[in-house]
């Protein structure tokens, strides 16, 4: 199940891309050699078929434009759920391996000293120190800065923890990866994690089957809190500093980092539309 035609990898097209490439073939194929010892053969041979008529299709052949919908059109609920979670796994682990490479391409720019991104912290302070504002006018800047994510309560998109977590799993084995010391056999050892933790999600459904409760919600929110955010804070903040002393030197020692980031939530305490909401679900989710 190789996307070698995927959009995605048509874009990718830069030399820089390549590893990206290799992964998502990679990823592909391990993909399908899971979807055929979860659900057999014969369904992973009408996966492919469906998926190359796909492609077909986006390309102006009629001729698979009729076969995508002839396999397409009598398919019951049942077989067209499983189907469609056949390409959603493989997109979520493509989406991964993604994210995967801009971390690698960031490592690589950083160690070839290429010049910053133009989204990053170093160019927009560069662009401000160009524009004429030395360190002590980037001060009242920085003091005026809040950046404040809400988590809102959608349970209708709640994923189970669990397979966030796999989710995780498999970004740490992708990311160890990158280690140019990584032996064949680490590397092997990483791609056997891939495959237990896509099998193990295979296995698992990824939402809930019935409407889940709030506080459902809530360990869904704790879990990008203790799991994601909690980690990223802190390189956050140093970054910041790293950048203004990257562009101010050691007139950024003068500068004072104030809070930039604050967190808010309306699991658990908003009453719009949920009758299940109340005094208890808002003193639970404070307490949490």
């Amino acid at each position: 199940m190789v996307p070698a035609t995927d959009s995605r990898e048509q874009h990718a097209t830069a030399p820089e891309d390549a590893p990206l490439r290799k992964d998502v073939r990679s990823l592909g194929n391990l993909v399908g050699e899971v979807i055929a010892e979860q659900r057999g053969e014969a369904f992973f041979e009408n996966v492919e078929a469906v998926r190359r008529a796909a492609i077909g299709r986006r390309e102006g052949d009629a001729d698979a434009d009729a076969d995508l919908n002839a396999r397409l059109k009598h398919l019951g609920a049942a077989e067209a759920g499983e189907l469609t979670r056949a390409f959603a796994t493989l997109f979520q682990v493509v989406n991964l391996a993604e994210e995967v490479h801009r971390i690698r391409r960031l490592r690589q720019r950083q160690v070839e000293g290429e010049q910053p991104e133009m989204e990053g912290l170093v160019s927009a302070l560069s662009a401000l120190r160009a524009a004429g504002f030395g360190a002590e006018d980037v001060q009242p800047l920085l003091d005026d800065v809040l950046i404040e994510p809400v988590f809102t309560a959608h349970p209708t998109e709640a994923t189970r923890r669990t397979i966030l977590e796999k989710q995780q799993h498999i970004i740490r084995a992708l990311t160890d990866r990158l280690d140019p010391s990584m032996t064949p056999a680490e590397e092997r050892a990483r791609m056997q994690v891939v495959r237990a933790e896509v099998t193990s999600a295979w296995q698992t459904e990824e939402h809930p089957g019935m409407r889940p409760s709030v506080a459902d919600e809530l360990e869904h929110v704790l879990f990008y809190l203790t799991d994601i955010i909690y980690r990223i804070v802190p390189p956050f903040y140093e970054e910041v500093e790293s950048a203004l002393e990257h562009v101010y030197g050691d007139a950024a020692q003068s500068l004072r980092l104030p809070p930039l980031l604050r967190f808010a939530s309306w699991v658990g305490g908003d009453m719009d539309g949920n009758p299940n909401v109340n005094a208890d679900t808002l003193r639970n989710a404070l307490y949490q």
